[in-house]
Parts: structure tokens; C-alpha cells; sequence
């Protein structure tokens, strides 16, 4: 249980994941709706003589993979770029590069995971952390006069978070392929996720025992109310991208070189929703005479007639679609101190259904309000009945499993590169075509078309650890390049070389879409939106070896490790 000041921290906190995980929005609302569930608003608050919250184990995964693949521009967050860094993993972002590609390349990604499981000091720390807060928290909600009297010797103990593991999961990202087929013709096809976020909230042993009492002082009725809960919530969002295509040289002349290409992507994404729960419980009525919840036997109540005392919550869904996308651009090499690059990157626009989704609740008739997932219920005692204290009904929790729609913004990018020696900075004007946008049942927030812009540096260092090189040292550990540094150490050996350092970011402007329903997102997305960033390193060893990290990324996160092989 949260504080007001702690619940809308919270809510937030969990709408600014909601862009990238509509997800963690179900959560949000599952949970505001067992708060509102539980502060009860009576004038006359029951008695309390046991509070076990039971245990929590959470899992959280984060990985994404938005600002691209392999080294190059993927470490200047995805900024189009006629020349830096070309691999095979350019199909995803400018297929045209491939055209400037003269051997047969394979390149792949893997991600470095991460997270509170990292030491097992850091996770008794955060969990600690939150035990404590919960503690608090839970002990400040059961003594509010207000919402309990509690019993002469009454049993508390705050809910406990048993397990956490969040962070980035380790594995494959991507990869990448690049083959020369004819002449200046280069065939490449790769595979990437894009993103992978999972979410699993598991609850066990919350128990609660409650006393109410009706009537006078003279004739009353005592109703003790004792529930057991446990809980299940697994929330996914996945996207995984296959990609096809071909660059070809145009031109090569003393106008320099041009390139040209295009590409085929075929989207899947795939959102799955599922809430469990073990709820179980009784009223004692009069101290002697138990009703059961989830009784099909109980003759107290009559079936046929449509009376319940079904204690349930239960959504399932596993929403899908299958899109294709296309790219195309072109590429200039001039012989002056200018690049140029063109690129369309046309997005699907997905719709996520499934048509066998389900869900179902019902809720005792003491806990009032149809919309579960609007928050809008109390808790009154005072309806209960005495023949029928665990009679139920039906509520909505139908947005659990509700459609949805996501539209990534298609884009025009113009790319200049600025060449100075071996170094080069990249400018980027990018028109977009289409909004950002994402529709959830009822709910709809997103980001208008309009333009951006990104910005983005590449620097080649000397190839030898020695003399004035040596002051480069500083910025080199910033990049945490020790691998590199060892590489090049042992040159001689490891045949380094062609060490690049590079860092980019993008930003869109435009204002929010005029329909969005959430005003907190709307004041955001009114205001210049980050769409990328990246810093990153690469370098050559073995002659025909290749090794990136990326070091730090927006939305990315950090290391992202590439290895390239050139044959």
C-alpha cells in the first residue's frame, strides 16, 4: 500500500513506460485498482485482526534495440551516413551502403545482460529498500482509524518482496549478411528484435481477516470475512524484424561514387496479457455458519436464477500482427569535402488482435463498483447479507484484454556527412510522414508527423599508443575501451588497427496529436521529443576482424557488443 504522494509517483512513473510497453499500463491499472479496492471508504470501518501480505517475486526484462545494428551508424544513434562504419548490418538503415561493401560480410549483435541480479549485494539492497517502504507504508494504512480498528492483539505483517531480477537480459540481438552477387550488385538480408520487454508480477499468501457486525446493540449479527489471494501477472511485448534487399554501385567516376538500394522488412510483433489469480476465502456468520466463495454446492443461493459466488479474476490474450515495411536510398561519395545521403523508411502500421482473448471476474457484492479497472470501488460491510454474505457479481476487467494499435512514424531522412581529414560529422533533417502513435482500447497518445533533426561525429584515433597519442588515453577510457587499448598493445600480434569512436542523437519536433486522451502525455509529447542516442567504439584486429561496442544508448541502454568478419 502507497501513500496518495507515492501512488501518483507511481502512476507517472509507469505512463511514461506505457509508449514503449503498453504492457506496464495494465499493471498500472490492476493495481490502482486493488488500492481503490482496499481503501474503503466506510463511516464505520471493520475490525482487523490479521494482515499477511504474503510474498512478491517480480521479473522484469528490458531489451531494445532501436538505433540500430552492428557498428558504424547504429553508435551515432541510428544517423544516416554515406560512410562511416559500412558493414552488413546497413541493410537496416541505408541499403545503399551495401553498394560501397567489395567482400562477402557477416556481422552480429549480442547484448551484455544486466541488472539487480548483477551481485547479489545490490539486489538485497534494492529489495531491502522496498521492504522497508512497504513496511512503512502498510503499517501506516492498517492503523489509520480510518480505514481499521484493530483487534486487541492483531497479526501484521507487511507484504515482502521475496524475488527481483530486473534489467537487461542477455543474448543474440541480431545479425547481418552481406554478398557480393554480381558485378557491383551486394545481396543482404539480417534479422533483428527490435524490442523484448517482459514483465511477471507473482503474488502468493496474502491473507486478511476482517469483523464486521450489523444491527443494534441489542440484536446484531457478527460477520468475520477471511480471504486468501494469490496472483499471477505475465505481460510481454515483442518485435522481431526480418529484412531482404540489395545495393548496387551506380557510379564511380571523378564525380565520385554513388550507391543506390532497398530493402524489405517484415515486422512481427506479438503483446501478451495474462492475469491469473488463487482467490479464495469465506464469511462466518454468527461465528458458526461458514460460506464458502467458489462453492457450486452452496444451496443458500439460487444458480438458476443467475446468483454467483464465484471469487475470480482471469484475462488471457496473446495479441499479433505481421507487417511488411520498405526502404529505399541512395548514397553519394563526392570528392570534396561533402557526403550526401537519401533515405524513405516506410513503417506498417500494426494491429494487434487475438480472437480468442478471454477474461473474467467476479467480486463479492461487499466490494462495490462495476469498472474494476476504472478504480471506481469501495469497500461496504454493510451490504452484506445475512443468508447470503459470499453472494457476487460480475465486473468489467474487458480493457485488459483489449485490442490495440501501434503506428511507428515513417520517415524522409536527408543525411550529410562533413568530412575533415579522417574524421566526420553527420547532419541529418528527417521529415516525418506519418505520427507516432498508439492506441490502447479507449486511450490514445502519441506524437504528430513533423520534422526532426540528428546530429552525429565519428573520429578516427591513431593506430599507434605512443607520443601525443598517449593524451587521447582519457577519452579513450570514457568510451571504456580497455579492450581495445590491450589490442593495441599487443599489436604486432593482433594486427590492430582503424580504432573509430563515435557518438549521435536525434530529436523530433512536433506536438502531440490532437486526439490524445491522456492530458500527461499530451503536455509531454508537446515539447521536443530524444529519439535516439548512442556512443560507441570499433575496431579492426586479425585483418579481417571486426569488434563494436556500443557503450551507452537511448532507449537502448548499454552494452551491445558487435563482431564483423570480412572473407
Amino acid at each position: 500500500m502507497t501513500s496518495s504522494k507515492n501512488k501518483t509517483e507511481a502512476k507517472h512513473f509507469l505512463r511514461v513506460w506505457v509508449l514503449l510497453l503498453p504492457v506496464l499500463s495494465l499493471f498500472a491499472l490492476t493495481n490502482a485498482a486493488s488500492a481503490a479496492a482496499a481503501l474503503a471508504d466506510d463511516d464505520d470501518p471493520p475490525l482487523l485482526s490479521l494482515w499477511r501480505g504474503g510474498l512478491l517475486n517480480i521479473d522484469f526484462r528490458y531489451n531494445l534495440n532501436a538505433t540500430g545494428a552492428g557498428y558504424g551508424s547504429a553508435m551515432m544513434g541510428g544517423i544516416l551516413s554515406a560512410g562511416v562504419g559500412h558493414n552488413a548490418a546497413i541493410i537496416f538503415n541505408n541499403p545503399a551502403g551495401l553498394g560501397f561493401i567489395q567482400n562477402r560480410d557477416f556481422v552480429f549483435d549480442t547484448q551484455l545482460g544486466y541488472g539487480s541480479w548483477t551481485t547479489s549485494s545490490i539486489e538485497n539492497n534494492i529489495i531491502s529498500s522496498f521492504n522497508d517502504e512497504i513496511e512503512t507504508e502498510t503499517d501506516n494504512f492498517v492503523r489509520d482509524p480510518d480505514n481499521f480498528i484493530l483487534s486487541a492483539s492483531p497479526t501484521i505483517r507487511p507484504t515482502q518482496i521475496n524475488s527481483l531480477r530486473a534489467g537487461v537480459g542477455s543474448g543474440f540481438t541480431s545479425f547481418a549478411v552481406a554478398w557480393p552477387v554480381y558485378r557491383n550488385v551486394v545481396l543482404g538480408l539480417g534479422a533483428t528484435q527490435p524490442a523484448d520487454i517482459r514483465f511477471r508480477l507473482q503474488s502468493s499468501g496474502l491473507s486478511t481477516k476482517i469483523r464486521e457486525e450489523q444491527g443494534t446493540d441489542d440484536v446484531s449479527v457478527r460477520f468475520d470475512i477471511l480471504m486468501n489471494i494469490s496472483s499471477l501477472l505475465d505481460f510481454s511485448f515483442q518485435m522481431q524484424n526480418f529484412t531482404v534487399g540489395l545495393g548496387a554501385l551506380l557510379y564511380s567516376g571523378e564525380l565520385g561514387d554513388v550507391a543506390g538500394g532497398f530493402a524489405l522488412n517484415r515486422y512481427t510483433t506479438a503483446h501478451r496479457r495474462i492475469l491469473s489469480t488463487d482467490l479464495n476465502g469465506f464469511v462466518v456468520v454468527g461465528g458458526a455458519d461458514e460460506r464458502f466463495f467458489n462453492n457450486p454446492n452452496d444451496p443458500n443461493l439460487n444458480f438458476a436464477a443467475g446468483e454467483s459466488n464465484d471469487f475470480v479474476m482471469q484475462a488471457s490474450g496473446d495479441f499479433q500482427d505481421t507487417r511488411n515495411g520498405f526502404q529505399f536510398s541512395a548514397s553519394w561519395k563526392t570528392p570534396w569535402f561533402a557526403d550526401i545521403s537519401l533515405s524513405y523508411n516506410h513503417m506498417p502500421e500494426f494491429s494487434l488482435t487475438d480472437p480468442n482473448s478471454f477474461s473474467r471476474a467476479f467480486l463479492p457484492v461487499f466490494i462495490v463498483g462495476q469498472d474494476v479497472l476504472s478504480g471506481d470501488l469501495e469497500l461496504e460491510l454493510d451490504s452484506l447479507q445475512a443468508n447470503k454474505p459470499n453472494l457476487s457479481t460480475e465486473r468489467d476487467i474487458s480493457d485488459l484484454i483489449s485490442d490495440s494499435r501501434l503506428q511507428l512514424p515513417s520517415s524522409l531522412r536527408l543525411g550529410v556527412d562533413l568530412k575533415a581529414g579522417r574524421h566526420t560529422i553527420v547532419l541529418n533533417y528527417i521529415a516525418y510522414t506519418s505520427p507516432l502513435r498508439l492506441e490502447f482500447g479507449d486511450d490514445i497518445i502519441g506524437k504528430s508527423a513533423g520534422s526532426g533533426f540528428g546530429l552525429g561525429a565519428n573520429f578516427v584515433f591513431p593506430e599507434k599508443l605512443k607520443g601525443w597519442n598517449l593524451a587521447l588515453i582519457p577519452v579513450r577510457l570514457l568510451f571504456l575501451d580497455i579492450d581495445g587499448l590491450l589490442f593495441q598493445a599487443f599489436s604486432q600480434y593482433t594486427r590492430y588497427s582503424n580504432p573509430n569512436y563515435s557518438f549521435g542523437a536525434s530529436v523530433m519536433f512536433s506536438g502531440a496529436l490532437a486526439e490524445s486522451t491522456d492530458e500527461d502525455f499530451k503536455d509531454l509529447f508537446d515539447n521536443p521529443t530524444p529519439t535516439s542516442f548512442s556512443m560507441g567504439r570499433w575496431y579492426s584486429v586479425f585483418d579481417d576482424f571486426t569488434v563494436g561496442v556500443n557503450i551507452a544508448a537511448f532507449p537502448d541502454l548499454f552494452f551491445r557488443a558487435s563482431v564483423g568478419y570480412r572473407f
